[in-house]
C-alpha cells in the first residue's frame, strides 16, 4: 500500500500509524500528494479537502478523522505589509489547493471584493497565502497576519476542514480490509499521541496541535458542503461533490 504523507506539524498525531515498514511512504507538500493520488501513484493519503471536492468521483473518505479547526488555525494565513482592505492582489500558495480555494471564497463571497489572484509576489498592495510549517515560521515577519480559518468561522460559525484521509476507489474495492485496518490505526494514533506523546514537544507546538481538531463530524461535513457550494458558485469546481465514505 502506497501512502501519501505530508511532514507538517499538523500531521504529527497520525505519525505512529503511518511510518511503518509495511507501507511504502511517499512524502511531499499537499499539492504534490494531491497530484500523486489523483494520478494513481499513491493509493491512500492525507489530501487537501479541495482535492476531494474537485475530484470526489475518484475517492472514498476515511471516516472520523481530518485536520480541521474552529476559529484560528495559525498555520494557514494571509500575510501582507498592507491592511486587508487595501490588498489588491493575492499571491497564492504553490503548496496548497484548499487554502487557495478558501482565500478566493473569502474575498469574493465574504468580502464581496473583486481582486486578482496569481502566483507572483511582485505586485504592490499584495497579500500572500502561507501554509503549514512555513506559515508558523515566517508569518511574524509581516505587518499584517490574517488567519483564514478564523475568517471562515466568523462568517459561517462552522469548523473549517483543511485535509481528509482519502483512498482511491479502485484500490479500496480490491483491499477494503487493509484500508479499514489502516483507518483504525490512524484513529488510535491520534488518541495515543495526545495521551502519551504530545508532552515531549515544545510548548509552541503543543499549543498549536491542541488547538486543532482531528475529528470529522456531521458539522464538518456541513462545512465542506457549504465550502463546495461557494466554489461551485465561483466556477472553481465543475460539480457539487458527494461525500462518500469507506464502509467500517
Amino acid at each position: 500500500m502506497r501512502v501519501g504523507w505530508i511532514e507538517f506539524y499538523n500531521t504529527l498525531p497520525f505519525k505512529s500509524a503511518v511510518l511503518k515498514k509495511d507501507f511504502t511512504i511517499v512524502k511531499g507538500v499537499p499539492s504534490f500528494i494531491n497530484n500523486l493520488i489523483y494520478n494513481g501513484n499513491v493509493d491512500i493519503g492525507i489530501i487537501s479537502s479541495g482535492e476531494y471536492i474537485q475530484h470526489f468521483d475518484k475517492y472514498f473518505i476515511l471516516p472520523d478523522i481530518s485536520i480541521s479547526s474552529y476559529k484560528d488555525v495559525y498555520s494557514v494565513v494571509l500575510v501582507s505589509d498592507v491592511p486587508i482592505e487595501d490588498i489588491q492582489y493575492v499571491c497564492l500558495s504553490k503548496d496548497s489547493k484548499t487554502s487557495n480555494f478558501l482565500i478566493q471564497v473569502i474575498f469574493n463571497k465574504f468580502f464581496q471584493r473583486k481582486i486578482r489572484f496569481g502566483f507572483s509576489d511582485e505586485f504592490l498592495k499584495c497579500g500572500t497565502v502561507l501554509i503549514g510549517n512555513k506559515a508558523l515560521e515566517y508569518k511574524n515577519r509581516y505587518k499584517y497576519v490574517y488567519d483564514l480559518s478564523k475568517i471562515w468561522f466568523s462568517y459561517t460559525k462552522l469548523p473549517f476542514v483543511f485535509a481528509l484521509w482519502c483512498v482511491r476507489k479502485d484500490f479500496y474495492e480490491k483491499h477494503p480490509q487493509k484500508v479499514n485496518i489502516f483507518k483504525n490505526k490512524l484513529k488510535s494514533s491520534v488518541k495515543s499521541f495526545f495521551k502519551e506523546e504530545i508532552s515531549t514537544y515544545p510548548d509552541n507546538i503543543k499549543t498549536y496541535l491542541e488547538n486543532l481538531d482531528f475529528s470529522l463530524s456531521k458539522e464538518h461535513i456541513l462545512s465542506l458542503k457549504l465550502f463546495s457550494s461557494y466554489l461551485h458558485e465561483l466556477n472553481l469546481i465543475k460539480d457539487l461533490p458527494e461525500f462518500n465514505f469507506i464502509k467500517s
